[in-house]
């Protein structure tokens, strides 16, 4: 179901969108993030790292037990790597049209929010290439909070203060981690499934 289609069934006033895979999808070598995040953990704990080899954990867990365990310290080297790596790396991006007209359409009829795993300078960039950096009220870039989907933490970045009536909110994403990340906010969610590789 299109997006525009549910949305006449589910009346939402307030749109968060996750970025990547969501309104593009970023042209980046994500095994060289994986190796990053694993030898910057291996400074602090081999045995989480050997944990996350041999249970196959995702690199967000491992991203997300190491600040949990570690802290400040461990986030912060772990973001300037984030931005190092989203700086050097991105090669280009794939766009989702029927996101991103969705976005362009009703930007003056919505509230819309980002929140995102990737960096600042990478989501700014993008959307102002698109036009449509302006329809976004606030945009939770991974600087600006601790824990990653599917943990809240972005979520309170968004809504700073109080939150309006969850039931008008609607979390959009593609992942597991989205839509897990929009239950334990108690605000619903629609699932992205454009095949960007068509």
């Amino acid at each position: 179901m299109k997006l525009e289609n549910y949305l006449e069934k589910n009346k939402k006033k307030f749109r968060i969108f996750d970025f990547d895979e969501t309104i593009v999808k970023l042209h980046l070598d994500w095994d060289i993030f994986r190796s990053g995040i694993k030898r910057i953990m291996s400074k602090y704990d081999l045995a989480l790292v050997d944990k996350y080899e041999k249970e196959k954990l995702r690199g967000i867990d491992l991203i997300n037990l190491g600040i949990q365990k570690y802290g400040y310290k461990y986030w912060k080297e772990l973001i300037d790597f984030t931005l190092k790596f989203e700086n050097e790396n991105l090669t280009g991006e794939t766009e989702n049209p029927e996101i991103i007209n969705f976005i362009k359409n009703n930007s003056n009829s919505y509230t819309f929010f980002i929140w995102s795993s990737n960096t600042f300078p990478t989501l700014e960039n993008s959307l102002r290439r698109l036009k449509v950096l302006e329809a976004f009220e606030k945009i939770a870039a991974r600087e600006l909070y601790k824990l990653a989907k599917p943990y809240t933490d972005g979520f309170h970045v968004i809504f700073t203060d109080s939150a309006p009536t969850k039931h008008e909110i609607l979390m959009v994403g593609d992942s597991g981690s989205d839509e897990k990340a929009a239950q334990s906010c108690g605000i619903d969610f629609y699932k992205v499934e454009y095949r960007f590789d068509l």
